[in-house]
């Protein structure tokens, strides 16, 4: 009828606005002319509904799902009408639930609707169907569940229990075919009525409610005997319980009739009285499917023996855990993953492995850099998971290695436990005690050198095997012989700086008042330059090294580039220069005067206080010179000997992060060190390591307090004690934190 209305209505106001058309092309109408718009409108259809939920097919729900009924339109300024089950239509005024009316019963609801408005065309209706589903209510449980079988006797009648998951359900029982009966709490398993026959009787039980059809029938089988009940074995499994190497059963036997005795067989062996719970034997050969048999029975006095009771366990062999490497190191750095290898002793076996967070399994085919995340702003352990699958065994246990990884600028230690006794050779680093370490150097094979100076001696990091041991002086012995002989054999006296080329080792001997080197390939020793302890002074320069004499050195610096050894001549407030292939010796800056003056001026007339350091920046040619007792940091030019002044005011502080270098002020600066990014400065009675960068100053590491912290964080908020040497490298700078008793390093990368 609807429809039919809407078309008769679609023609009529279609004629008009054909009419109208007609008449305002031939004539000047004398009405309001906005009645063509509305004509032209009419003859537009108006913006559909939509029912939910739904879709084109049919919607099905069920007791515990009736939907709720929305009906929606785009159309502004519309009235929505509907029918229900092909009642009359009527306005939408909001959502509705339907009614189910007998939950029990299937049921189908249709709901149609349009979009009315009087200036459009009627909508087309829509119409959608819900199909109410009927829901059988979850079976009762009895319990006691287990064995299936339930045995008893007078002696062990046991107690039932139903129960449903429904809330406000009932649950009717029948005991062997009897009337049913509403299930009001637990009960006594009724006995049989002739005792001297042991029979069987099948209790029955179904679950009703008033919203959902009838549970099935459940049912358990009780057998009333006159022997002993059969014992019951855990863990069950029907036919068996399957197990692994690396899941094997503890096992339990009881029987429910108190004061029984109970007897176990294992694989039909010889019985033997049960002593508790014990693991299921594994087979002798684990590499093949086998099953074990437990049996037990139970005896108890006035009864007959039970019935034995039998469980099978079925072994299925495991594919061996794999194996990861390499085991977990101290910390990684983000650009230097570590290569991993995994291996399975099953042959044929294929490993799966992952990193948390980062990738998901994946087939092992070849050692692999570990897959690292793309943010690496924060340290973060990284865990490895692997494991072995192989056809006809179980999958092998998972295995895990936890990779810390730390970020860019974080600080951590490379050798030094904090103390100042001796400790053993060829061992951990770690482990060691250095005493106010102040020099470090590092080879071309990357063996890490370190200036034990409380200890009179140099140790050595080896690069392949990661452990520390004695590479020159002999420890707590302060002297000065040994020259010719093996390194190791030789007396130190307070060493404070190491430099290395591709032959040998220089070693700042500060207290014999000399250079020594060993070299590397025979491990011998000999003075360079410089009297000994009881020779300080001040000559030589421009002649050859013998006879030369220094006074208290504390810092030496090799220039790969035009091959000459600049040497801190501290205590004659000098820096002095060998060119290695003449092995003359000069004075390069000072004049050898405590004081402060000449900067813009010839670099040799000037007035040093105590130098303590001088570096550059390999491949260019400034030399920079730590002016300790002058708290500042000079520069010198080698082609035109010009010094200037690069950071400090003279006054002994800590000032001046974030603003010129020339404004800032520094306490003691020992070491200076110089690489790509800028300037860095052992600002050691400010217990910091200051850079100069683009013209600024900044803390690089340390915190301005003495003290040992902030291990694997970031390194401008760790403390340091007293930093002496620093040197450079791509992998990342590395600290002598002297008053700490450490080598540490910043990891760059």
């Amino acid at each position: 009828m609807k429809s039919f209305r809407s078309r008769v209505q679609s023609l009529i106001w279609i004629s008009v606005a054909m009419l109208l058309g007609i008449l305002s092309f031939h004539c000047k109408l004398g009405f309001n002319e906005d009645v063509w718009p509305l004509a032209s409108a009419k003859g537009r259809v108006i913006a559909g509904v939509t029912i939910s939920p739904g879709a084109d097919t049919d919607y099905s729900f069920t007791v515990t799902g009736i939907p709720t009924i929305e009906i929606t339109s785009t159309a502004t300024n519309a009235t929505i009408l509907f029918s229900l089950d092909s009642a009359p239509y009527t306005p939408y005024t909001g959502s509705f639930l339907l009614a189910v009316a007998n939950p029990k019963v299937s049921q189908t609801f249709t709901v149609s609707a349009y979009t009315t408005n009087p200036d459009y065309v009627d909508s087309p209706v829509v119409t959608r169907r819900y199909v109410f589903v009927p829901t059988e209510a979850s079976l009762p449980v009895i319990t006691p569940e287990l064995p299936v079988i339930y045995e008893f006797n007078t002696a062990t009648v046991p107690t039932v229990t139903l129960s449903a998951s429904l809330s406000d359900a009932t649950i009717f029982y029948s005991i062997d075919g009897s009337s049913w009966q509403a299930y009001s709490g637990p009960f006594a398993f009724p006995l049989p009525a002739d005792l001297l026959t042991p029979r069987e009787l099948t209790l029955s039980a179904y679950t009703t409610h008033p919203d959902y059809l009838d549970s099935r029938t459940a049912s358990k089988i009780f057998r009333y005997i006159l022997n002993v009940p059969m014992p019951l074995i855990l863990p069950s499994g029907d036919p068996s319980v399957d197990f692994t190497v690396n899941s094997v059963p503890t096992v339990t036997v009881s029987c429910i009739q108190a004061g029984s005795s109970l007897f176990i067989s294992v694989n039909g062996g010889a019985w033997a009285a049960y002593a508790g719970t014990f693991s299921v034997p594994l087979p002798g050969d684990l590499t093949t499917v086998s099953d074990t048999s437990i049996q037990a029975y139970a005896t108890h006095a006035g009864y007959l023996d039970s019935t034995v009771a039998l469980q099978v366990y079925h072994f299925i062999p495991t594919v061996p855990t794999p194996t990861i490497l390499p085991a977990s190191a101290s910390y990684y750095q983000y650009n230097l993953p570590p290569t991993i290898s995994l291996a399975c002793a099953q042959a044929g076996a294929t490993i799966y492995y992952r990193v948390d967070g980062v990738s998901s399994f994946t087939a092992y085919i070849a050692p692999v850099a570990l897959t690292v995340p793309a943010i690496q702003t924060t340290s973060q352990n990284l865990v490895l998971r692997a494991y072995a699958t192989a056809a006809g065994f179980a999958d092998s246990l998972e295995e895990t290695v936890t990779y810390p990884f730390l970020a860019k600028g974080s600080i951590v230690t490379i050798a030094g436990d904090g103390a100042s006794s001796w400790t053993g050779e060829n061992v951990d680093p770690l482990s060691v005690s250095h005493s106010g370490p102040k020099g470090i150097a590092l080879d071309g094979a990357q063996n890490i050198y370190i200036a034990d100076t409380g200890r009179h001696r140099v140790r050595k990091i080896d690069a392949a095997t990661g452990l520390v041991s004695t590479f020159a002086g002999t420890d707590g012995i302060s002297g000065w012989t040994g020259d010719g002989a093996l390194a190791t054999s030789a007396a130190l006296s307070g060493p404070s700086s190491l430099a290395a080329d591709n032959t040998y080792l220089y070693i700042c001997d500060t207290g014999n008042n000399c250079v020594r080197r060993v070299e590397f390939a025979t491990g011998l020793i000999s003075t360079y330059v410089g009297m000994g302890p009881l020779n300080a002074g001040y000559n030589g320069d421009g002649g050859a090294l013998a006879g030369t004499r220094l006074n208290a050195p504390e810092a030496i610096m090799i220039d790969s580039n035009d091959k000459n050894l600049f040497i801190a001549d501290t205590a004659n407030n000098r820096i002095r220069k060998i060119v290695l292939a003449s092995n003359v010796i000069s004075t390069f800056a000072g004049f050898g005067t405590a004081g402060y003056s000449g900067d813009g001026g010839p670099a040799t007339a000037a007035f040093l206080d105590y130098p303590r350091g001088v570096g550059m920046r390999q491949g260019t040619k400034p030399v920079y010179i730590g002016d300790t007792n002058n708290n500042r940091v000079r520069v010198v030019d080698p082609d035109t000997g010009i010094i200037t002044l690069v950071a400090g005011t003279g006054g002994a502080g800590y000032s001046g992060d974030g603003g010129s270098p020339l404004a800032a002020t520094l306490s003691a600066p020992t070491r200076v060190t110089v690489d790509n990014k800028g300037i860095y400065v052992s600002d050691s009675g400010n217990h910091a390591v200051r850079l100069i960068a683009g013209g600024v100053i900044s803390t690089y590491a340390g915190t301005g307090f003495a003290g040992m912290s902030g291990e694997r964080g970031p390194a401008a908020a760790a403390q340091l004690s007293s930093p002496a040497d620093l040197v450079l490298t791509s992998a990342g700078n590395f600290i002598a934190d002297a008053g700490n008793g450490r080598v540490r390093k910043v990891l760059e990368y």
